[in-house]
């Protein structure tokens, strides 16, 4: 597991209403494999404020990197 500082640049409001990742707050990302059916795929994924993990960006897709790129960026 790599560990990935983040710093959300916009909110982050799940369906049901609920403040899942605030803008201007720091969150650890990490980045991992996790088993999709017969494969895994390469992600990274992060604890909202609730501490549920997410996974915020698929690494070897495109899937979420519009989501990425409008709420997270990576810092040192």
């Amino acid at each position: 597991m790599v560990n990935i500082k983040l710093l959300c640049i916009n909110n982050v409001v799940l369906n049901d209403g609920t403040l899942a990742f605030s803008e201007g707050k720091e969150y650890k990302g990490y980045k991992t494999s996790l088993r999709d059916m017969y494969t895994f795929k390469r992600v990274i994924r992060a604890k909202n404020n609730q501490g549920d993990k997410h996974i915020i960006k698929e690494i070897d897709s495109d899937r979420l990197d519009m989501f990425y790129g409008k709420h997270f960026i990576e810092i040192q």
